[in-house]
């Protein structure tokens, strides 16, 4: 992290300092991605589905329902994760149990 004083600079630089740290932060974040990624698949109860109960290619995971709450669509063919994985996975993050299970869900 730079301590570099922001003032004064010239906008061409500081331009040049917020594209490069926009950069860096979306190359982390890509990184956590792939990382949670992998902790999912470390953590598989069982393997997912080959066969997807109940699809409808129009109108995919009961989207189609105009009063379907986000809670109560299913999220075919995706394997169920250890009981315990979102803990961990959580306070790697600095995140409260609750929100590594609704970052794992």
């Amino acid at each position: 992290m730079s301590t570099t004083p922001l003032a004064p600079a010239p906008t061409a630089v500081l331009l040049e300092r917020i594209t490069d740290a926009t950069a860096r932060r979306a190359a982390v974040e890509v990184e956590l991605a792939e990382l949670a990624s992998a902790w999912a698949h470390a953590h598989v109860v069982a393997p997912a589905s080959p066969r997807i109960w109940g699809h409808d290619r129009v109108a995919p995971y009961g989207l189609h329902v105009g009063n379907t709450h986000v809670d109560n669509i299913e999220w075919y063919a995706l394997p169920e994760l250890r009981w315990d994985a979102a803990a961990s996975f959580a306070a790697a993050q600095g995140m409260s149990t609750a929100a590594g299970e609704i970052a794992a869900a």
